[in-house]
């Protein structure tokens, strides 16, 4: 699973992507309230397959964290660490989709 974007992100060099991949990971806390949720960018799933490093944006946030109770959402935790970037992404501005 993984997030494809579909907004331009221009990065702190000035280069624009049109599109990127992005790979989440997701981390429940010990107690296990929070979840801790990153997106790693790559310029394509092409460029992630081949090993190429991750792209850090410098210009929104690539971190969320949301409450979490497994009694009521379930234990797929990286299904639920994608669906809390989207939002936390979508309140920056940025338009991302998951993608299996």
């Amino acid at each position: 699973m993984a997030l494809t974007f579909s907004t331009p992100i221009t990065l702190e060099s000035g280069i624009t992507l049109s599109n990127a991949y992005g790979r989440v990971t997701a981390q429940d806390e010990y107690i296990g309230t929070m979840l801790q949720a990153y997106v790693e960018l790559f310029v394509s799933e092409a460029a992630f397959t081949a090993g190429a490093k991750g792209i850090q944006t410098g210009v929104f946030n690539q971190y969320t964290s949301v409450a979490y109770d497994r009694s009521t959402m379930g234990v797929d935790i990286l299904d639920l660490a994608h669906d809390a970037l989207v939002a936390s992404l979508a309140a920056q501005g940025i338009t991302a989709e998951k993608s299996l």
